[in-house]
């Protein structure tokens, strides 16, 4: 069966996360290079060889990881909530835990009374990206929705707008999976426990994925997601993102000993209906 696999670097993180296995690693690696068909990577330039590190630089690599996905889990409640209708109660007690964040960035107490400090601030927080991407940001002299929204289109223009895309894609199904649920409140208050920030953080990950499948539909044909994403996409009330762009017919879920099966019945059923 000659199938195209997607390289995902989402996927290489999780595993560098995880428990060390060294001849699960060993295989995984060696059929990757054994691969006929080159993969098609779906985000990044995921190094596979980095799953032969050991050792304490393993040690390291995980931690590092760990705190990138905390770091992550915390921005992306964040940007989940700021789309949600929140109580007063909670919108006040969210703004209280932004603005101490923006503080320790330099930024005032009060953005709008104090504009000059406030795009300073937005200036430092962007000049190693300006830097690293050899970019120049035009930044605007004064703070209201008409400047900040052009501000934005053209981060988006002088970067990728395809990537942005694609990340308001993945924050349209981080929000859809999260929106009857109090942990991104809870993570960004400091009530979740460790457990619960992490499972948050996977949950955050596994959406980041299905996006990537939404937005290069085009080039990746069939999505594995687990069993609580499936039931999500099949029972919710309202439409998930996937059906409301009938992509839910390509997506599947089954225990690992069946995915060849799996995929081999899927792909047969793709062939059969392009040939009608």
């Amino acid at each position: 069966m000659e199938i195209r696999h997607v390289m995902s670097g989402i996927i290489l993180r999780e595993l560098l996360a995880g428990a060390y296995r060294p001849s699960f690693d060993d295989a995984l690696v060696s059929r990757v290079r054994g691969l006929t068909i080159p993969p098609y990577v779906s985000d990044g330039n995921p190094m596979w060889e980095s799953l032969l590190i050991n050792g304490k630089a393993r040690e390291l690599l995980a931690h590092t990881i760990h705190a990138f996905h905390d770091g992550a889990t915390e921005a992306n409640s964040f940007a989940v909530l700021a789309k949600n209708d929140l109580s007063d109660e909670k919108n006040d007690e969210v703004t209280r835990v932004a603005k101490a964040q923006l503080r320790e960035h330099g930024f005032p107490e009060e953005l709008q009374a104090n504009l000059p400090d406030t795009i300073l601030a937005i200036k430092k927080m962007l000049e190693p990206m300006e830097r690293l991407l050899g970019i120049s940001i035009d930044f605007p002299s004064e703070l209201t929705s008409d400047s900040a929204q052009a501000f934005l289109e053209q981060i988006r223009e002088k970067l990728n707008p395809a990537l942005f895309d694609q990340t308001e894609m993945q924050l349209l199904i981080k929000k859809f999976v999260t929106k009857t649920e109090t942990r991104p409140f809870d993570v960004i208050t400091g009530k979740a426990n460790e457990k619960t920030a992490r499972n948050l953080g996977t949950n955050y990950r596994d959406s980041e994925r299905i996006g990537l499948f939404i937005s290069q539909a085009g080039e990746i044909d069939l999505l594995q997601v687990d069993r609580a994403n499936w039931n999500l996409i099949k029972e919710s009330r309202a439409p998930h993102p996937l059906v409301e762009r009938g992509l839910d017919a390509r997506c599947f879920t089954c225990k690992p000993s069946d995915v060849i099966g799996k995929v081999r019945a899927m792909k047969e059923t793709m062939e059969s209906a392009g040939a009608r």
